[in-house]
C-alpha cells in the first residue's frame, strides 16, 4: 500500500462532491461535509466525525478533506464510496439512519463486509486489475444480494 501522502487533489474533491448523497453528511444530513470516513468512502460533518473517531480507526478512519494529507489508496476509497451508496446499503439491511445508532450501524457484519469490499476493490484498481470507474456511477450500488454472497 502506498505511503506517500499529499493534500487531497482539488479535481478529486470535485469528483467526490458530485457523487450521489455527498452534498449532505452521511449520518445526519448536515450540509457541512468537510470530513471523511475513509473506510466507508463517505463524507461526514464535524459532529459525526467525533462520533466516528470514537469507533476506532479500524472501524472509521476520519480525515479532514482539506487539512489532512492523504495516500492514493485513501483518495481512491473516497472515489469508490459515496454517501448515497452507503445509505442505500444500510437501508437495504434495514439499518438506515433513523433506525439505528451510528455505533450500531458501523459495527454490524454488513458494515464490516462493506469496508472490506471497498478496500479489496481499491487494491484491485491500484494494481491495475480492474478499471477505476466509481461504483456509484453504475446504476446499481452495492446491493443486499451482493452482501448475501459475502456471508
Amino acid at each position: 500500500m502506498d505511503r506517500a501522502e499529499k493534500l487531497f487533489p482539488p479535481q478529486a474533491v470535485r469528483q467526490i462532491g458530485v457523487l450521489p448523497g455527498n452534498e449532505f453528511c452521511c449520518d445526519c444530513s448536515a450540509r457541512d461535509t468537510e470530513w471523511a470516513s475513509v473506510n466507508h468512502g463517505t463524507l461526514i460533518c464535524i459532529a459525526c466525525a467525533g462520533v466516528h473517531r470514537s469507533l476506532g480507526v479500524n472501524v472509521s478512519f476520519v480525515r479532514s478533506m482539506h487539512m489532512d494529507t492523504w495516500t492514493d489508496s485513501q483518495i481512491e476509497m473516497m472515489r469508490q464510496g459515496g454517501n448515497g451508496q452507503m445509505q442505500d446499503f444500510f437501508q437495504r439491511l434495514e439499518l438506515d439512519k433513523d433506525s439505528s445508532s451510528t455505533k450500531n450501524k458501523y459495527m454490524t457484519k454488513g458494515a464490516i463486509q462493506y469496508r472490506q469490499f471497498l478496500k479489496d476493490r481499491v487494491t484491485q484498481i491500484l494494481n491495475g486489475d480492474i478499471p477505476g470507474t466509481p461504483l456509484s456511477s453504475f446504476h446499481g450500488y452495492i446491493s443486499y444480494h451482493s452482501y448475501l454472497s459475502w456471508c
